[in-house]
């Protein structure tokens, strides 16, 4: 007979036949390894393992010891290493004074000198002064100085000792004159006097070689040494213009080329009659040429180019000021405005 089941039997009955396979396959399969098994015999391969090798730590270098800490030590003075004299067989004081005990030495120190210098110099020109002239000494810088006195004072020595020295060494040196040649002028003074010499020299020879009765020759004139004359026109020239160099020693500085130019162009002019005229005449003398300005120096057709010039300059500044109009814009275009004069408006009233 066929058996009917309900469906809630069939997966009842379902559920039975696969619980019974399970414990089937779980009765049949090798028991299992357990955790703990597992651990131990990891534990033993680790035991078994040979142990490693210990490495050294580096060690680092030991630092030296600090110093002990400095203390101060103060440096001892310096004592300067003077060299000493070598022996002599002179006096221990030959060529040097010895003065008493309480006596003094005047020395006029180089300031000394030039105002002295300068106070002979004002005496001279207030017609001479004999105290200054007496008792005080210039000292140009071209004069040889003489060394300056040492004074010692030895103890233990008498004023009266004979080993004192009674040689005395001049305070101030003397003057002495000296005069003015070629050799003792600077580059610029000899180059200045033979430019004169070689003007004066064709200046002489043409009125040698054509005389005019109406141009006399001065008698203080030497037709025949140019040099002498040209000389004497440096030297008024150099008078002039010459220049102190910060100091006292004069030169000949820019004015003085600047003028040296002027005169040696003006007299190298042919055509400047007047002056040369002038100059052989004596109407005009040395003294007076160098201070003479440029436009006296020049020649006439010069000289009236600067006087127009000099007319035209001193019109231009007093011309008067034209009236004259203006142009304005409109909106018909330019348109030409007189100018209001108030004077021309009051007379056509």
């Amino acid at each position: 007979m066929k058996e009917y089941l309900c469906p809630a039997c069939i997966i009842f009955k379902a559920e039975i036949a696969a619980d019974a396979e399970k414990a089937a396959a779980r009765a049949h399969a090798p028991e299992p390894t357990h955790k703990s098994t597992k651990r131990q015999s990891l534990g033993a391969s680790v035991a078994d393992a040979p142990a490693p090798t210990a490495v050294p730590e580096p060690r680092l270098p030991t630092p030296p010891p600090a110093p002990p800490p400095l203390k101060y030590v103060p440096e001892p003075p310096m004592i300067p290493n003077i060299p000493l004299a070598p022996p002599t067989t002179e006096a221990p004081h030959a060529g040097r004074r010895l003065l008493p005990p309480g006596q003094l030495e005047v020395v006029v120190s180089p300031r000394m000198r030039k105002v002295s210098t300068r106070m002979q110099e004002e005496g001279e020109a207030e017609g001479g002064n004999e105290m200054v002239a007496h008792h005080y000494h210039p000292h140009p810088p071209s004069i040889q100085t003489a060394p300056s006195p040492t004074t010692l004072f030895v103890p233990g020595t008498p004023p009266s000792s004979t080993s004192a020295i009674s040689t005395l060494t001049p305070l101030l040196p003397t003057l002495t004159p000296t005069a003015t040649t070629p050799q003792s002028l600077d580059k610029v003074r000899r180059a200045a006097r033979a430019g004169f010499a070689k003007t004066f020299d064709a200046i002489f020879l043409e009125a040698v070689e054509n005389p005019d009765p109406a141009v006399p020759v001065a008698d203080g004139i030497d037709l025949k040494d140019p040099e002498a004359f040209a000389d004497a026109l440096e030297e008024e020239l150099f008078a002039a213009t010459a220049q102190k160099n910060g100091g006292e020693e004069v030169v000949a500085g820019a004015q003085y080329k600047s003028k040296f130019r002027t005169l040696q162009f003006n007299l190298n002019d042919k055509t400047n009659l007047r002056l040369r005229t002038r100059v052989l005449t004596g109407a005009v003398t040395l003294a007076a040429l160098v201070r003479l300005p440029p436009e006296d120096l020049g020649n006439d057709d010069v000289r009236r180019a600067v006087e127009e010039v000099r007319r035209q300059s001193m019109y231009n500044a007093v011309k008067p000021k034209e009236e004259v109009g203006y142009i304005k814009k409109t909106h018909k275009g330019e348109v030409e405005v007189e100018a209001f004069n108030p004077r021309l408006d009051i007379v056509a009233d």
